[in-house]
């Protein structure tokens, strides 16, 4: 009697073990496949924590952000761009990112050590326009006590660029007068 107990004991185990094995890895796909879509509205919202978002706009933002990952998942298929090219280029930027090259230098830079091609530099210079379009989609909501508590770097898109445009004009004039 107690060798039917253990052996049907032991067959339970082997039977169970396996089932919840099988569980957890249909668990991980699940949020593999929409790990995209919350990284990219759970990156934008940490950007925009200071502006203390109401749950409106936090449900718009993820909204929005479910909408393009599904542009920028297309642009990276069709464009090649792997997971471990992406690593590739987080890697060269942390390296480079002390070189002294600032802006579109220090992408070029980084664009020919992760050894992409022009199509993928092409790719990912969409998807920073679609992450920076989001960017301004999500300012367009906050309201103006919220905008003033952004950031610096986050508003400068708008009217500090074109403060630094006006000066820069005004000193070419007076340097080609004087």
């Amino acid at each position: 009697m107690m060798m039917k107990l253990i052996g049907t004991a032991a067959l339970v185990a082997l039977l169970v073990v396996p089932a919840s094995a099988d569980e957890a890895a249909g668990k991980k796909k699940k949020s593999k496949e929409g790990g995209q879509q919350r990284n990219m509205a759970v990156q934008m919202l940490k950007q925009f924590e200071a502006a203390k978002l109401t749950e409106t706009q936090t449900a718009k933002v993820k909204e929005m952000a479910k909408k393009l990952t599904d542009q920028v998942k297309t642009l990276r298929a069709d464009g090649g761009i792997t997971n471990e090219l992406m690593k590739k280029r987080t890697a060269a930027q942390k390296e480079l990112r002390d070189s002294g090259k600032k802006g579109k230098e220090l992408m070029t830079a980084v664009n020919e050590a992760a050894g992409l091609s022009e199509a993928q530099v092409a790719v990912f210079g969409k998807i920073s326009e679609i992450r920076m379009k989001f960017q301004k989609e999500i300012i367009a909501l906050l309201t103006p006590e919220q905008k003033e508590l952004l950031p610096a770097r986050l508003t400068k898109s708008g009217k500090q660029t074109n403060a630094k445009k006006e000066g820069k004009k005004g000193g070419k004039k007076k340097d080609s007068n004087g």
